[in-house]
């Protein structure tokens, strides 16, 4: 019974420790992805994203981004470790489910980043010109963004990068299973 109970603690624990984890990683992703917004269109952030998050202090705007990217993402470390941690508690032990579980997140990031990228292609042949169109519900600052089109292809690029969190918590969780399940029937 010992050895049952030490077996269910480790997991338990892991568990703890990947939702932990991948709420950290989402962060610094959101950070990291929220640079390469900014340099697209430093509006998106100074008319929009400091409002929304309320950063509007005399930090230096890229000290800014940086917190606007994990504010805006920590969050979905939720979903994505509750999601892949599940899976990954039927791994042999706490080990594997940690390897294999944040193997799984590399999938989830990387599906995120192709998808934003995908996303600001999409708003550069999307949205040219100093007037381009604006999807309906798409928000927009009231006065003063110089840039339109910049403007929003940042927000093609955010909205494009959560749909790939999505998508890539799908494909990761599908792999997960798969190699998990290959491991328990292989022989030690």
């Amino acid at each position: 019974m010992l050895p049952l109970l030490r077996h269910t603690f480790e997991k338990t624990l892991a568990l703890l420790v990947l939702l932990l984890g991948v709420m950290v990683l989402c962060g610094l992703f959101g950070a990291l992805h929220d640079q390469i917004s900014y340099t697209v269109s430093p509006e998106y952030f100074t008319h929009f994203k400091f409002h929304q998050f309320h950063l509007l202090g005399p930090e230096p705007e890229r000290l800014r981004v940086a917190a606007v990217g994990v504010l805006a993402t920590w969050w979905m470390g939720i979903p994505i470790g509750a999601t892949l941690g599940t899976i990954g508690l039927s791994a042999r032990d706490a080990r594997t489910m940690l390897r294999e579980t944040l193997r799984a997140f590399v999938i989830v990031a990387a599906v995120s980043l192709i998808f934003g990228l995908g996303g600001l292609l999409w708003g550069i042949v999307t949205f040219q010109g100093t007037a381009p169109g604006v999807p309906p519900g798409w928000y927009l600052p009231l006065g003063g963004v110089q840039d339109l089109a910049a403007f929003l292809r940042a927000g093609a690029m955010h909205n494009a990068s959560y749909l790939g969190g999505a998508a890539g918590t799908l494909v990761a969780a599908v792999l997960l299973a798969r190699r998990i399940t290959a491991q328990r029937r292989s022989p030690t």
